[in-house]
């Protein structure tokens, strides 16, 4: 079951999408990169929102997606 969060449902100040390794999907202001020592999207210079869906995609890194 895919649950991810529709894009209709985004903040305003959304530009991206993506799935942490632990399922956890979040909002960011600016484009993240994949942090080299956990299986998180690095969040340190970006305006974020977390949602709780727990989906576990099989490749989390393949998840960030660009607003439409």
């Amino acid at each position: 079951m895919n649950i991810k969060p529709s894009w209709a449902g985004a903040p305003e100040w959304a530009r991206y999408l993506a799935q942490d390794g632990d399922g956890t999907w979040y909002w960011y202001g600016e484009r993240p990169t994949v942090s080299a020592l956990s299986r998180v999207w690095s969040r340190s210079s970006s305006t974020s929102k977390q949602m709780r869906c727990l989906d576990n995609t099989e490749d989390w890194r393949k998840t960030l997606e660009r607003r439409p």
